[in-house]
């Protein structure tokens, strides 16, 4: 009798990445499988434009009730909620300096990438992935490029994405918009310094194409809606944001 073959190792689960069999040699379907099971779902009355859970069957996030070419962006895809272990990896890669979550986190996006937006008709195929501009050098908050970090993990673990790291950079430092006191204040921030410190840097790689912004987290849409006007500015047809994390709205 042929003897059985041994079953490969079952994932530690999300949040228990470190000790993991898969931490160093998992694939983008296998974390993100995995994490599936212990992120929070979107809920499934939430926002058609932003991916917001609804209050009373309303979206409290303002840019989603004014014009596309007012918000600058047509859509935000939400892998999850912010929430429980997830949000414990973000502040612990963000914040402490644990980039080793950039492999994983790498992982689940490129696998989410794979799984929905390139292979469900429900959602729309972009031409062009980029990350979300973030300035890191002198006077930034850290000093590694986090978003960008992630992204080149995910270009890592699935190559086929039309992954472009180099079209858009930010040139300084700015006001943190999680620092102001309400929206008006965050909006003003992002349109007074945020904006003005983008730089697209090719516009050729963007001229007519819909282009896919990634973030690791998402409020309101504000930082991405000044990036999505040089975008446009530079030829880009659309913009739209897909996000590790989508934070509840912070009213005001």
């Amino acid at each position: 009798m042929t003897p059985a073959l041994p079953q490969p190792p079952e994932p530690a689960g999300f949040g228990n990445c470190p000790e993991c069999a898969y931490s160093g040699t998992g694939t983008a379907s296998i974390c993100f499988d995995c994490a599936s099971r212990t992120i929070e779902q979107l809920s499934d009355e939430r926002c058609l434009i932003c991916d917001g859970r609804l209050r009373a069957g309303e979206c409290g996030n303002p840019l989603c009730n004014r014009a596309p070419s007012e918000r600058g962006w047509s859509y935000i895809y939400a892998i999850s909620m912010r929430s429980g272990e997830l949000e414990r990896a973000i502040s612990a890669y963000k914040y402490g300096g644990t980039k080793g979550w950039a492999w994983i986190f790498g992982r689940v996006l490129a696998g989410w990438l794979e799984s929905k937006l390139f292979s469900e008709p429900v959602y729309d195929p972009r031409d062009l992935i980029i990350p979300m501009p973030t300035y890191h050098g002198e006077g930034a908050t850290r000093d590694f490029n986090h978003t960008d970090l992630i992204v080149r993990r995910a270009q890592i673990e699935a190559p086929e994405l039309p992954i472009r790291r180099d079209v858009m950079r930010q040139t300084k430092a700015t006001p943190r918009l999680v620092d102001q006191p309400g929206f008006a204040a965050r909006a003003q921030v992002a349109e007074v310094y945020f904006g003005p410190s983008l730089e697209v840097t090719d516009p050729e790689a963007v001229k007519g194409k819909r282009v896919l912004v990634f973030d690791d987290v998402f409020t309101s849409g504000l930082t991405l809606r000044e990036v999505a006007r040089k975008l446009k500015d530079a030829g880009a047809i659309d913009v739209a944001g897909v996000v590790l994390a989508r934070q509840p709205f912070r009213g005001g």
